[in-house]
């Protein structure tokens, strides 16, 4: 027998402004397949076996959010703070004989954190949108190699601003810039990623039938030591419509212009952190028709 309680509580400052504060403890239940006795070969080179004995988990989780909205001149703030702590946590067990990996379920004396905070700023001002976000996360569990404990930490920062025009004929453009880093720290080794993205959006209506679309993104992935690799995206479309009541739409579009071979992306398991370079389909362009009922 477990008390799960629950806590929610609202701060109405404005009409169109409150905090909101929750707090709840809850049960995770683990998979069936942890508590199986038997052996089982998930892979040529792994093996895993359950433990009928398991506990499930208990997690604590409270998150504080904030939310603000002015009609007059069109801000909008929204902002949100998480924070969770599990205990008796299930966690895998991880020896390795040359190349075989066994795994085996076990309730962690060790408590596991995540951290997670979100803030956007939005304002327009006439016929320009102006926003800023900003995401941040941190997490921080135990993994068990080799009957050996260590603490993996991982960061990740997300920034991003955005200058939008809000044209009802004229063209619109979005600018837009991000920036992302990625920072893991598993005992013995700790690795940094970063990412650079500049980019731009242009939708214009031509002749009052045809619509114009096309996206540019560059991407600069990098780590300690310099540039990884850079990569560019450009997309373009093109469309046909008669009138705004018309039931026929006719387009075509060009995805990957530039020809870009690959992107890269940085990846984080419980047991390594990796750089991934991902091959891409080349350009090819597809012609669309679409019939409105």
């Amino acid at each position: 027998f477990k008390l799960l309680p629950d806590f929610d509580m609202r701060l109405q400052l404005k009409k169109s402004e409150q905090i909101t504060l929750s707090y709840a403890m809850q049960t995770q239940f683990t998979d069936v397949n942890n508590l199986a006795k038997g052996i089982v070969l998930n892979n040529y080179n792994s093996i895993f076996s359950g433990d009928a004995t398991l506990d499930n988990a208990l997690a604590h989780n409270i998150s504080l959010r904030y939310f603000s909205f002015n009609m007059f001149n069109y801000t909008n703030v929204f902002a949100n703070i998480s924070y969770s702590k599990k205990i008796d946590q299930i966690r895998n067990l991880t020896n390795f004989e040359s190349v075989i990996r066994t795994n085996s379920p076990f309730n962690s004396a060790f408590a596991d954190e995540t951290l997670s905070a979100f803030g956007r700023f939005q304002r327009r001002f006439g016929k320009l949108q102006a926003s800023v976000n900003g995401n941040f996360n941190y997490s921080k569990f135990n993994q068990f190699i080799q009957n050996q404990r260590s603490v993996n930490e991982n960061y990740s920062q997300t920034y991003r601003a955005e200058l939008r025009t809000n044209f009802k004929e004229a063209p619109n453009v979005e600018l837009g810039y991000s920036y992302s880093i990625s920072d893991n720290d598993q005992g013995t080794s700790r690795s940094k990623f970063y990412t650079k993205a500049p980019s731009i959006d242009v939708d214009a209506l031509l002749l009052k039938t045809l619509t114009f679309k096309t996206d540019y993104t560059y991407n600069n992935f990098s780590d300690n030591n310099g540039t990884i690799n850079d990569y560019q995206f450009w997309n373009a479309s093109l469309s046909y419509r008669k009138d705004k009541d018309a039931k026929l739409e006719y387009e075509v579009k060009a995805t990957n212009l530039l020809n870009t071979k690959s992107q890269n992306q940085s990846n984080t398991s419980n047991i390594s952190v990796s750089a991934t370079e991902y091959y891409i389909q080349p350009l090819y362009v597809t012609f669309r028709l679409i019939y409105s009922l």
